[in-house]
């Protein structure tokens, strides 16, 4: 007799896999050695040199892995084979891309030790919470309670981006650029989440992006916290999304207008103690 599986079961071996490629790639990069190469470019007429060596490579076949994974679950959704010409694998591999990509980076810059292994641990488990999300939250408009939690995870890999983009110090130019398309992507897939069409997503995504680069790019200049710096363009992210939301709706939920409260007073708590000490 044929053994038969259900759909939970196969949906869970599909999501040990891909988490298993990413962790395993990752542990293999911190022996890999390989031939470093300085490339370099010009960009907006200012040099731009970057080292590329077998850490660069490994994160760049392991998002590779992270798309084909998440495309794969997607695809494998039975919403997806009801109404396949509505549903857009690739958008969902928005969060999964930008959590794979900055746990790289910042396991790169750890040496190897407790401290690395109990990273690579809690990313991983960060990274399936976000694969499990983004499988849920394929019908649209998203549920309420998995529009919070892509809020939830996707807020902290945002600040997370903003620091490091901030912290690194490099050229205005090259920080400001990689700021608008990180936190355009960002904003397009939780424009994506409420309903809007993926021409009007990218639209005010894009507009949203513009606005935090030319931010990052002027607050370049200041002698500001990182972390100041990151808090306070998250706020402007989530204020905007807000906005263009409720614009969209032409309605005034009671439940929008106080998580929007609540999350702005934190924030400017936050920002307010950060001055402080």
């Amino acid at each position: 007799m044929e053994k038969k599986y259900s759909k939970n079961t196969l949906e869970m071996d599909k999501l040990s896999l891909l988490t298993s490629v990413v962790a395993l790639g990752y542990v293999v990069a911190q022996f890999l050695e390989t031939q470093s190469r300085m490339v370099k470019l010009m960009l907006f007429g200012s040099p731009l040199h970057f080292l590329v060596d077998s850490q660069t490579i490994m994160i760049l076949v392991v998002t590779a892995s992270a798309i084909s994974g998440t495309d794969m679950m997607i695809r494998s959704h039975v919403l997806f084979k009801d109404d396949h010409s509505n549903i857009r694998p690739y958008y969902h591999c928005i969060g999964p891309i930008l959590v794979v990509v900055i746990m790289g980076l910042v396991l790169d810059s750890w040496p190897m030790g407790i401290a690395w292994l109990v990273g690579l641990l809690c990313g991983m488990g960060f990274l399936t919470l976000v694969l499990i999300t983004e499988y849920s939250a394929i019908e649209l408009p998203v549920f309420y309670s998995d529009r919070i939690r892509l809020f939830a995870l996707y807020y902290p890999i945002g600040l997370l981006w903003l620091f490091w983009l901030v912290n690194i110090q490099v050229r205005a130019a090259i920080s400001a650029t990689a700021a608008m398309v990180i936190m355009g992507l960002l904003s397009f897939r939780f424009l994506y989440a409420y309903g809007l069409s993926d021409s009007r997503s990218a639209k005010n995504a894009f507009v949203i992006g513009l606005i935090i680069g030319e931010l990052v790019w002027v607050v370049g200049y200041l002698s500001l916290p990182p972390i100041v710096v990151a808090i306070s363009l998250l706020l402007v992210l989530h204020i905007s999304i807000g906005i263009i939301r409720n614009i969209s709706e032409m309605v005034s939920h009671t439940h929008s207008i106080v998580e929007y409260s609540l999350i702005t007073i934190l924030v400017i708590s936050a920002l307010v103690m950060l001055q402080i000490v």
